[in-house]
Parts: structure tokens; C-alpha cells; sequence
């Protein structure tokens, strides 16, 4: 017999797939509070951060915090969970449909007011923001535009630390540790840019998705991901899309 009380949270509680919410404040671009007090957390973006109390912005933060309020506040929006629906911090996590039918996330991407961010196992829509992630930086608009502080070398990688950024650059050597494969991209293998790849997840996720160690040396590759300060920077992959091959 199903309990009463099963019964009345089912009505009490609408599913999460297809609710409906209505805006009431924008903290930043990804980021923003319903009129019921949920906080939600825009699935496959990161936009640039605005600071908190006395913190400084970065650049585009107001920007995409402003496009975000033009197409949210106190519209009626759509949010649909990804695989995983809330993150550490309580936040609502999903993908936001606009009253035209359109995806928020679009609209911030082709404006180049945000980058990809993947977070497994939330990936239904990666692939096609990372296409127009790509348009926009080769148009270089917003946050894209030369000189910029979101695509970095790899010598200059350390400008990044403690955020999620872009690196391209051409990998010039390949070691492999007993749980680790590593991607270097200088001559000092203590202190120059390296990315971390797990070695079981390289043998089943990334073999898998056609991509050999071996063929990657000398290549030019594109890498996303949080920048940390190990000897030299490092960044840590966790999905093949996180690299790009020839960008």
C-alpha cells in the first residue's frame, strides 16, 4: 500500500523535468534565484565572475551578468536537470529555456560572454556549445577579443591560476607515471605546463574516444580546465572534450 503521505509529496512537489519557475534575481551570468528562493546554476557554462564585496569583476562579468537579467528577470523560464540535478553548494542545476523557446545558454555563448564548462556526467548539450564557444572565440567577440585573459599559452598559464581557463599550445614531450599520463609543454618537466590525465580513464574514456597518446606528441591541442600550481601550473583532465586536437 503506498502511504498517504508519498502520495501528498507527489502532488506537493512538481518533477523537476520541464518546471516552470519565474526569475527574480540574477547574481552573474550563470547563476541566478527564482521567486521561490531556488538557486540554479546554469548546466554546461561558466561565466566570467563578478566580486563579491569588495572583490574586482572580471572582465565581461557585468556584461554577461546584464545579458543574463535582459533574457531572465521576471520572466517565466523553463529548467530542465541534467544527469546530476544539484551541486555541493545546494544550487538547482539545469539547462534554461527561455519563453521564445530559445536556450540562455546560446545567447551567452555567441556573445561571447561565456566558456564551455564540462562537468560529467551533466553532458546532453556539450557538443553544440562547444561549437559556437568556437565561433565566437574565432570571431573574437566579448571575452575572446586579442589579448584576452580566458585562451592563454602555456607560458603564460599562471595568469589563470585558480580558474577555469583555456590553454593551447603544442605538446612537446609524454610521460606516463603509474596512475598518470602527462601532457608537458616545455623542456622543464618540473615547472612548465602539464596536464594530468588518470591512466584508467585515459585506457577506457579517452582510448575510446580515438585519442592516442603517442599521436598527440608535437600536436597543437586546445585544453580546458581549473588551473592549479603544482611545480609549474597544471590542469587536470577528466573528459576527451576537454581537448581539442589542432586548435
Amino acid at each position: 500500500m503506498v502511504r498517504w503521505w508519498w502520495l501528498l509529496l507527489v502532488f506537493l512537489c512538481p518533477p523537476l523535468y520541464g518546471q516552470v519557475v519565474v526569475v527574480k534575481q540574477v547574481l552573474d551570468g550563470d547563476t541566478f534565484v527564482t521567486t521561490t528562493r531556488q538557486r540554479v546554476r546554469v548546466i554546461g557554462i561558466d561565466t566570467p565572475e563578478v566580486g563579491r564585496g569588495k572583490g574586482v569583476d572580471e572582465p565581461f562579468a557585468q556584461q554577461a551578468k546584464q545579458l543574463a537579467g535582459d533574457l531572465l528577470l521576471q520572466k517565466q523560464v523553463t529548467l530542465t536537470p541534467g544527469e546530476e540535478s544539484m551541486d555541493a553548494f545546494g544550487r538547482t542545476l539545469a539547462y534554461v529555456t527561455l519563453p521564445d523557446g530559445s536556450d540562455l545558454a546560446h545567447h551567452l555563448l555567441k556573445k561571447g560572454l561565456a566558456m564551455v564548462r564540462i562537468f560529467p556526467p551533466n553532458l546532453r548539450q556539450i557538443p553544440a556549445y562547444l561549437k559556437l564557444e568556437a565561433e565566437a572565440r574565432h570571431q573574437k567577440v566579448g571575452m575572446w577579443h586579442p589579448g584576452n585573459e580566458y585562451l592563454l599559452n602555456p607560458f603564460e598559464a599562471h595568469k589563470g591560476l585558480g580558474r577555469h581557463r583555456l590553454v593551447s599550445g603544442r605538446v612537446s614531450h609524454i610521460s606516463q607515471s603509474r596512475k598518470r599520463v602527462y601532457l608537458h609543454f616545455g623542456p622543464n618537466h618540473q615547472s612548465d605546463f602539464t596536464i594530468g590525465i588518470r591512466g584508467e580513464l585515459w585506457q577506457t574514456l579517452f582510448h575510446a574516444h580515438g585519442l592516442n597518446k603517442n599521436s598527440l606528441l608535437g600536436q597543437r591541442v586546445l585544453v580546458r580546465g581549473k588551473l592549479h600550481q603544482r611545480g609549474g601550473v597544471s590542469m587536470n583532465l577528466d573528459h576527451p572534450w576537454e581537448i581539442s586536437v589542432g586548435q
